[in-house]
């Protein structure tokens, strides 16, 4: 370990470099959350034609920064909470203007259906601190909620009889042949801990199964994985937060916080195969916010954060978004991945304001 250890000076001072760099980043309107992917235009079939947003990345950043505000002395918070409002406010903007179901992670991509899993991220951020954008989610979530089975499971795509039918049928072809379909559990997870925090007493039947549903998805190992994310300790993270959000499972929520322990790396980091920082701040996350946090395993992790720094301060990044082409086809698939350094850094923020308050 560093000199001062984790609740020491090495602690503070990775709080003071990761805050530098979202600051930074916010006062740029987070630059590096933009995803550029080139998508084949079908006519002629040798064009390709680049595709970018960083609306769901904007999202999920604008929740992080949420969850800082609620970690940081009361002070502080604020701050972070008006960074939260203009991500808020990036994103209503970018609500998808025809189709019901709400954002695209693509806006310009016709084939590309509105997705449950930015709808929830959109819910999460309005809920926290822009309530009077809760009324753009009003249709998709009907749309959203229309579709969930008796078991609590729900298809990703949104997909109503709203949309016009000639997109409608051009974003169903293209899910079943591209995108795939199938009920997302980390999306289902997210969905669900959207509604906790919109309007739990409204919603407790809609949360309650699909708590059940996500527990019952559970890995023999006490682990989540998800489909679009790479990493196993951020699934897992996306569906703890919805098992504490619904409650009664302290049980079901001690198997995971040992499971996520048991996967710490010998250098103090998570991640398959070699250490990941974004992975360490979804597992320093989870571990700093449950019932009697380990204080040996959050230093040890802030350590391998430490030694994954690069030389300005930052860290390198690691996938994010997950995809998996050729999915919906049978034999071999190959996998695209993407990062986002502004993501990266605010994950690793949050994570390591609340083990500040945990080790406090």
């Amino acid at each position: 370990m560093r000199e001062g250890g984790a609740t020491g000076p090495l602690l503070k001072a990775l709080i003071s470099d990761a805050e530098r760099h979202v600051l930074r980043a916010a006062s740029e309107g987070f630059p590096d959350a933009v995803h550029r992917m080139r998508f084949p235009t079908g006519v002629p079939w040798w064009r390709y034609r680049e595709h970018a947003s960083d609306l769901f990345a904007r999202s999920v950043i604008g929740g992080v920064l949420c969850d800082i505000a609620g970690a940081v002395p009361p002070d502080q918070g604020q701050r972070w909470f008006n960074l939260a409002w203009a991500e808020a406010h990036h994103v209503a903007a970018g609500r998808e203007p025809v189709l019901a179901g709400g954002w695209r992670y693509f806006p310009t991509l016709a084939s590309l259906p509105p997705d449950l899993d930015s709808l929830a991220a959109a819910i999460r951020l309005f809920a926290s601190v822009a309530p009077e954008h809760l009324s753009l989610c009003e249709t998709p979530l009907a749309v959203a909620l229309d579709g969930i089975g008796a078991d609590g499971g729900r298809e990703t795509w949104l997909l109503s009889d709203q949309d016009p039918w000639w997109q409608r049928r051009r974003m169903e072809r293209a899910a079943q042949r591209h995108w795939g379909v199938g009920a997302d559990v980390e999306v289902l997870a997210r969905f669900y801990a959207s509604l906790a925090d919109m309007a739990p007493a409204s919603y407790r039947d809609a949360i309650a199964l699909g708590s059940r549903h996500v527990i019952g998805r559970l890995g023999p190992d006490g682990l989540w994985r998800g489909t679009w994310y790479a990493g196993t300790m951020h699934a897992t993270d996306l569906c703890l937060s919805l098992v504490r959000s619904a409650g009664g499972v302290a049980d079901i929520e001690a198997r995971v916080l040992s499971a996520v322990r048991g996967a710490q790396n010998d250098d103090g980091g998570w991640g398959d195969g070699w250490s990941s920082p974004l992975e360490a701040a979804s597992a320093l996350w989870m571990l700093a916010t449950g019932p009697a946090p380990d204080a040996a395993v959050l230093a040890k992790g802030i350590d391998s954060l430490a030694d994954l720094q690069t030389r300005d301060g930052t860290w390198n990044v690691p996938p994010w978004i997950r995809m998996e082409v050729g999915r919906t086809r049978p034999g071999p698939s190959h996998v695209l991945t993407h990062g986002s350094g502004d993501v990266t850094n605010a994950f690793i923020l949050r994570a390591l304001v609340a083990v500040d308050a945990a080790l406090d």
